[in-house]
């Protein structure tokens, strides 16, 4: 009995000399890397991100490169130096393929793990959202052709499909990305423009970029609605009167009426205040900051001693697009008046 038990234990003491002796996996090491429990494809343990076998010794290329870093039983930061390698050269990164491509050395993902050894484990990653690279033009002027090439990429490489979220009604985007529309007359001001790219991955991801688009008024601009240009430059002219309705293309711009159609001014009729002085009021366009509205009033025919009138501005609709110059002449009790509208810009 009692020789029995030390053959036994003459057994087991020899076993565990020979394990101690093949074994020579470094566990502390897989806990030094993100995932470091992650077991590879076809590996019985975490050992095997840098071991070929089980039970340790040869290392494969990952275990080779984290070999350059370390030594036998130290415990170094290795991680920092390994990340950004493809050990094993199959097109992924060995911080990709352990789900820490920048290197923190947190994982970012927990899930699509690959063997950063193995040449035939890839890791697969989640559909990322495409990205907008573009910037936008930000302003455009009424009646002139706006266009914005949106410049957009995927990681994956995937099918990205253009759209716009509640645009306004003349703007539109094509399948290539091309934001374009022709403001018309009455859309000057602040929009908010959302240009939306969609990937097709799985699910779908997708990237919003939104900006604001402002929208000035110009007499050029306002010609371009209103006429064929360059045919019909004559009668675009700021004089010109295609109508013959008595007011020139310029003050028709002004005050928001057709060039086209014979149209009756829109200025009240003159009055008068304390001590005689004339008054009246005109409606004009309050998108256009280079446009200038001016009275000048002389008390004989031709115009030779002239007073210019500089109105006040009051805005009795808010949001109609019109603002209401007031005229009043500073002189008293004159005689006889005459008033000329001067409008420039």
């Amino acid at each position: 009995m009692t020789i029995f038990r030390s053959t036994q234990l003459l057994l087991i003491a020899c076993a565990l000399i020979g394990t101690s002796f093949t074994i020579s996996a470094r566990p502390h090491r897989t806990a030094m890397l993100p995932n470091g429990n992650y077991v590879p494809p076809g590996a019985s343990t975490s050992c095997q991100i840098c071991h070929i076998f089980l039970t340790g010794g040869d290392r494969n290329a990952f275990g080779l490169d984290v070999e350059q870093f370390v030594t036998p039983n130290g415990s170094e930061d290795f991680w920092p130096s390994v990340f950004n390698l493809d050990s094993d050269g199959d097109g992924a990164s060995n911080g990709l393929e352990l789900g820490d491509p920048t290197g923190t050395g947190v994982a970012q993902r927990i899930t699509g793990l690959s063997a950063p050894g193995d040449p035939n484990s890839l890791p697969v990653l989640p559909n990322q959202a495409p990205s907008i690279t573009s910037t936008a033009p930000t302003g455009g002027t009424i009646g002139t052709a706006y266009q914005y090439q949106v410049a957009a990429s995927d990681p994956e490489g995937g099918l990205l499909i253009f759209s716009l979220i509640s645009p306004p009604a003349w703007l539109s985007i094509s399948a290539s990305g091309l934001v374009s529309g022709i403001p018309p007359d009455n859309q000057a001001g602040g929009h908010t423009v959302k240009v939306q790219v969609l990937d097709n991955g799985a699910p779908p991801e997708f990237s919003l970029q939104t900006y604001s688009l402002t929208i000035v008024a110009s007499f050029d601009g306002w010609k371009n609605l209103h006429f064929s240009l360059p045919a019909e430059d004559a009668l675009a002219a700021p004089g010109a009167d295609p109508d013959n309705d008595g007011i020139p293309n310029l003050h028709e711009y002004a005050t928001r009426l057709n060039p086209r159609g014979h149209d009756e001014f829109t200025a009240s009729p003159l009055s008068f205040v304390g001590n005689g002085q004339v008054t009246f009021t005109l409606d004009v366009r309050d998108d256009d900051p280079a446009l200038v509205t001016q009275s000048e009033l002389s008390t004989t025919l031709p115009f030779t001693a002239i007073t210019t009138l500089t109105p006040s501005e009051s805005d009795p609709t808010p949001g109609d697009g019109m603002k209401r110059l007031t005229f009043t002449d500073s002189a008293s009790n004159e005689m006889a008046r005459f008033i000329r509208l001067k409008i420039t810009r």
